[in-house]
């Protein structure tokens, strides 16, 4: 979904995708570095914290990636006379995320606030680096487990009144701690069994977002 320098917003992205983010285009703060210590304002985005012997934690950015759907129970719907609801599946490609963490991991949210916004800011929120600059706190992210199956990993959701939503089945409860403005620690308040993992965001329709990492064996 990169960018080809020389190459308009436009022909790049799907338009459906550059809707969504003019949607959202409010202020967007600068870029951070991939890594950095929660001491240090990270920027805009959604950061694992890793320990780092004894010291600071690193903060590693999840990239975000559009889902892509494909509906289920269409037709059992019709045969229901719509008793049985129609859901859809969202999938990211590839059947593991490339950041991977430990069983017990924390989570820092840096939401965007703020007016303006330029194509810059539209790039670095098409590649996956910014969060939705409609989204006013941590809770608006589901910490949902991914199913890994034919080179993809997705999970169940269903659409109601205009928002997306993760089956409750496929849903990781996390507790939620605001350390700065528009800034939150989040942790998950069960140890992650090894699998694939991601924050979704649902709101404002389009499939959704998916923020994306994995768990290893130790």
């Amino acid at each position: 979904m990169r960018q080809a320098v020389g190459c308009s917003l436009r022909s790049a992205v799907p338009s459906s995708l550059l809707l969504f983010v003019l949607c959202h285009a409010t202020a967007l703060p600068a870029r951070a570095d991939s890594a950095a210590t929660p001491t240090t304002t990270p920027g805009a985005g959604l950061f694992l914290a890793q320990p780092s012997n004894g010291g600071p934690e690193t903060l590693h950015r999840l990239r975000g990636a559009m889902a892509q759907l494909r509906p289920k129970g269409i037709v059992k719907s019709m045969l229901t006379g719509g008793l049985s609801k129609p859901s859809n599946i969202a999938t990211i490609d590839g059947a593991r995320a490339e950041i991977r963490s430990t069983a017990s991991p924390a989570f820092y949210f840096n939401l965007n606030s703020g007016s303006g916004g330029g194509p810059t800011d539209l790039m670095q929120m098409v590649n996956g680096d910014m969060l939705p600059p409609s989204a006013r706190s941590a809770s608006e992210f589901v910490l949902v487990r991914l199913d890994s199956r034919d080179g993809r990993r997705e999970t169940e959701i269903r659409q109601h009144r205009g928002v997306f939503e993760v089956d409750k089945k496929d849903m990781i409860d996390c507790s939620s701690e605001r350390v700065g403005d528009w800034a939150y620690r989040v942790s998950p308040r069960t140890t992650l069994s090894p699998g694939e993992y991601a924050f979704y965001f649902g709101a404002h329709g389009f499939g959704g977002q998916f923020w994306d990492f994995g768990v290893d064996a130790p």
